[in-house]
């Protein structure tokens, strides 16, 4: 299976699935910027009619009859203009029960405007206008760099390949994107129970300074709005969907497929990893493993001969030879008279001489001698598992070639990987168990599970778990491994394996690497440092900054100015979104 390029799907900003129509910054990205720009346009005279900011900084802009309404009318052009994005996604948010970001800014927009207007009225006050002026304008701001920084961040291209693999594994992201894990519910409680904080952080603020204030209500609701402003659910709730979009797209350009989200996260406990032998340490092939040629008989020569009896034959064994043959730069002489002996072997006339390859049965039968050094490497090879062949001129054997299940060249690394990192390494076979620890060995595993029964798979997972005190990975391929996919704490399938293996399977390697399952515990580990450096920068963004907002150093000279908590929100989800993006710089196994 090839991977061709992956995008994660659209989870929009502070938009996990459920938020998607309040918010959903990738729709709404291009007119933030549009909205800005108009936004800044119009603040402009709101600030130069305002009687608020001059007074501050000691400038007079021009007056007329009437210019005192200029403010409020530019000023609420903005509102209208630019905060309408805002409040139509509070609107939403509040349908889905959901309340979030939007409906705190919606809440300070509407409270800044409510304050100008009462002012506009003749009610006691200052000129509010140009805060809520410049409040829209930073907000529209802050978005548009947050989408352009997150929409880089969902992004994740891969490698080329054909439109088939492509449609099956952007199906797969996007359905792990969209499941629900309990990292993501938990931090989606904790931005709701921002939100109630934030609230009370508000109403607390409003009452405390109301009561040390009471001749100044524009500090009293400067501080309010600031609270409302700078509160940030919203990087809260992105710390762990941007992590997860990014891991699984990245994932889908190392071939690793996510099925179930819960399990990618989960990987990063694992402590056993169980391998079943065929088709996953092994290629689930015949190879071959060695070459005895009688006295007298030049090797290369006997599998020359060998693989030109075969080469007219399908049988795996046949392609065995064969396929030797051509790795060593053998040439294979022409042959004639191929017959199939069915159970026996096969003959041919190779060079005019008449040769057949067959089992050991066949000289046995025969009543055909076998040089001793034969008969020990038959004894030998039939120890370790593998299937004899003859290869017979008349009565006379030439050679013996023994074959079996290919190891991959990359079991080896990948057991070391696993094991230099603490994770046991064991092994599932039904082989015998001389074959099994023959392999084993070869491959350094200890933990051997030999002759084990498909139905037997399930409770091999159930010993390693030990009752919940190992978190265990099973890698398989099989139809019989389902069983024992779906057991296990996480389930891997190889890519080669079957549908009804990977059905069960939580992640499914695209390869038949087993290194694959290295780079899984890489970026389970990875992606979930990254989650907690989210969740503790945008939680201590709310602990640092509410108190701050709310005036707590005032007494000092210190107050955070409303336009500047709109730009600490921002700042707060764009350092969210830049972190999850350096998931990219991960640096697997080759």
């Amino acid at each position: 299976m090839t991977v061709s390029h992956v995008h994660a799907p659209d989870d929009g900003a502070s938009h996990v699935a459920e938020h998607d129509d309040a918010h959903d910054h990738s729709h709404h990205g291009p007119n933030f910027r549009a909205l800005f720009v108009i936004c800044l346009a119009l603040t402009i005279p709101t600030l130069v009619f305002s009687t608020g900011l001059p007074s501050i900084l000691g400038l007079s802009g021009p007056r007329f009859p009437g210019s005192e309404f200029v403010p409020a009318a530019f000023g609420t052009a903005v509102l209208v203009i630019g905060g309408r994005v805002f409040l139509t996604g509070a609107v939403g948010e509040l349908r889905a029960r959901t309340p979030g970001m939007m409906t705190l800014i919606s809440l300070a927009l509407v409270v800044a405007f409510g304050y100008s207007l009462a002012g506009l009225l003749g009610f006691p006050g200052m000129d509010f206008w140009w805060e809520l002026a410049i409040l829209v304008t930073i907000l529209l701001l802050g978005h548009w760099i947050e989408t352009r920084v997150i929409s880089g961040t969902r992004d994740a291209p891969a490698e080329p390949g054909d439109d088939t693999a492509l449609a099956e594994i952007g199906r797969l992201v996007a359905e792990a994107q969209a499941g629900r894990s309990g990292a993501q519910l938990l931090a989606d409680r904790a931005a709701a129970l921002l939100f109630s904080v934030a609230l009370g952080a508000a109403a607390v603020t409003l009452v405390a300074w109301l009561f040390l204030k009471p001749d100044d209500p524009a500090f009293v609701v400067e501080r309010v709005v600031t609270v409302l402003v700078i509160a940030c659910p919203h990087a809260l709730r992105l710390a762990i969907p941007l992590v997860i979009a990014l891991s699984t797209a990245l994932g889908a350009r190392r071939g690793i497929l996510v099925r179930d989200r819960a399990a990618l996260e989960e990987a990063k406990d694992v402590d056993v990893v169980l391998f079943d032998l065929t088709g996953t340490l092994t290629a689930g092939r015949q190879g071959l493993v060695s070459i005895t040629p009688a006295p007298g008989v030049d090797e290369a020569e006997a599998l020359g001969l060998a693989a030109a009896v075969e080469a007219k034959s399908e049988h795996p064994i046949a392609r065995a030879l064969v396929t030797a043959a051509g790795e060593r730069g053998i040439k294979i002489p022409r042959s004639a008279k191929f017959a199939s002996l069915a159970g026996r072997g096969a003959s041919a006339t190779v060079g005019g001489r008449e040769l057949r390859v067959g089992s050991t049965r066949v000289a046995t039968e025969a009543g055909i001698h076998l040089d001793p050094s034969l008969v020990h490497a038959a004894r030998d090879a039939n120890r370790e598992g593998a299937t004899v062949v003859l290869l017979l001129e008349g009565d006379t054997v030439l050679a013996s070639f023994a074959l079996a299940d290919v190891v991959r060249p990359e079991s080896a690394e990948a057991v070391a990987a696993l094991q230099k990192r603490g994770v046991r390494v064991a092994m599932l076979t039904g082989d015998s168990h001389e074959v099994a620890h023959h392999v084993a060995g070869k491959l350094g595993i200890t933990e051997v599970f030999a002759e084990v029964l498909p139905a037997q798979k399930s409770a091999a997972v159930a010993k390693l778990q030990a009752g919940g005190a190992h978190r265990v990975a099973m890698v398989g391929d099989g139809v019989d491994d389902a069983p024992a996919l779906a057991r296990a704490d996480i389930g891997i399938a190889i890519g080669a394996g079957t549908d009804v293996a990977i059905e069960s399977a939580g992640v499914v390697l695209a390869s038949d690497d087993p290194r694959g399952v290295v780079d899984i515990l890489t970026l389970s580990r990875a992606g979930y440092r990254t989650m907690l450096q989210n969740l503790a920068w945008a939680t201590g963004h709310n602990v640092v900054g509410l108190p701050l907002a709310a005036g707590v150093l005032a007494g000092v000279g210190f107050l955070v100015p409303p336009a500047v908590g709109a730009v600490a929100m921002s700042v707060s989800t764009i350092v969210v979104a830049l972190n999850a993006r350096l998931l990219r710089r991960l640096r697997f196994r080759r």
